[in-house]
């Protein structure tokens, strides 16, 4: 399930030149307004860093996985969101600038609450547990690097951010067409030989995470593009980094054991966000109508 180098470099180059894309659709003073929006911020941080786990802590028990799978999919939960939440923000045309700060504060705050939240709710010290720095300053430049690049380009002409925008929307859906395209048959190969009863748990946390992010955001009455992001932001999580802190923390027999986990809950992410994507933009459809 581990992505070949090339695969790698593929995925990262779309992404990187979709965010640059993502950027030149911002307005300066839209993320000013949202920084002063402090609630949104906090309402983020809270679904992410507290429902998740929960959701995930409460799967497993009803689903009866073992204590290695459990702190594997705990660990997920756990971790920061990624630019996937990011490139689904943009696509269902919710608020990218609330989901891109919010990546950006989790991902700043991984190597605290990371362990904090993996110790709280799995009740067990995990002192040892390395989390990569190298990696999150990737993750942290991936997202706001290309996200400047754009805005330059935007303040210095809005009429070439619109032609980049345009095409940095074309490679961000190629890059999801890509992952599925990656990802099914290698998803498929590996469903054959584990416990089905981690699949469905993975399946129901992709699915009900963005669901409870979304239903919070709309019972205290925030609008529409406010609740999408939110939902991806709360439902969406950094798994290629959850699958690097098992490599580097989990004992090797663990790692052959559940090491796949992280990498099938994001080939799984993308799936069930396509569908929330589709859903969104068919709803928007319909209320034109």
């Amino acid at each position: 399930m581990v992505l070949s180098l090339l695969e790698q470099i593929l995925l990262i180059t779309m992404i990187f030149f979709l965010m640059i894309g993502v950027g030149c659709s911002l307005e300066a003073g839209n993320l000013k307004e949202i920084k002063q929006a402090k609630g949104k911020i906090l309402l983020g941080l809270t679904l992410q860093y507290l429902s998740m786990p929960l959701l995930s802590l409460c799967l497993c028990k009803v689903m009866a996985l073992s204590p290695g799978a459990t702190q594997s999919i705990l660990l997920i939960a756990c971790c920061p969101g990624g630019t996937t939440s990011n490139l689904f923000t943009y696509f269902s045309k919710a608020n990218v600038e609330l989901s891109i700060i919010l990546t950006s504060i989790t991902t700043s705050l991984a190597f605290l609450m990371t362990p904090l939240l993996l110790n709280s709710f799995s009740m067990a010290t995990h002192a040892n547990l390395t989390i990569p720095f190298k990696q999150l300053v990737l993750i942290l430049s991936s997202i706001l690097i290309p996200v400047i690049i754009g805005l330059l380009i935007k303040k210095k002409s809005s009429a070439l951010a619109v032609k980049v925008e345009k095409i940095g929307s074309r490679i961000g859906m190629l890059a999801i067409l890509v992952m599925i395209f990656i990802w099914t048959p290698k998803l498929f190969s590996i469903i054959e030989l584990q416990d089905k009863h981690i699949f469905i748990s993975l399946g129901l946390i992709n699915a009900l995470g963005p669901f409870f992010g979304l239903c919070i955001s709309l019972i205290l009455k925030l609008p529409k593009h406010d609740a999408r992001a939110l939902a991806f932001e709360t439902g969406i999580q950094n798994a290629p980094l959850a699958f690097l802190i098992i490599s580097l923390s989990f004992p090797k027999s663990l790692i052959e054991e559940f090491g796949w986990i992280p990498l099938v809950y994001g080939a799984l992410s993308v799936g069930v966000a396509t569908a929330y994507l589709t859903l969104f933009r068919l709803f928007d459809h319909c209320s034109k109508e």
